[in-house]
């Protein structure tokens, strides 16, 4: 799960709704003790799951992905 995450239709809603670069989410979904969200309960429809988890820079970050 998240090993290759297609951020051309959320990257910017994630920028600027909560300043999460892709880069830092992509961190955040490598982390190997993140959590998983599957389905993500806050998603729009049964196909997205979320993750939680720390990047380099121990920023918590939350990460959708379709």
């Amino acid at each position: 799960m998240f090993e290759d995450v297609d951020w051309s239709n959320r990257g910017r809603y994630m920028r600027e709704r909560h300043g999460i670069d892709p880069a830092l989410a992509n961190e955040a979904l490598a982390d190997p003790n993140r959590l998983v969200l599957d389905p993500d309960p806050a998603g729009p429809t049964t196909l997205t799951s979320a993750g939680i988890g720390r990047g380099k820079y121990e920023r918590v970050g939350r990460s959708a992905a379709q």
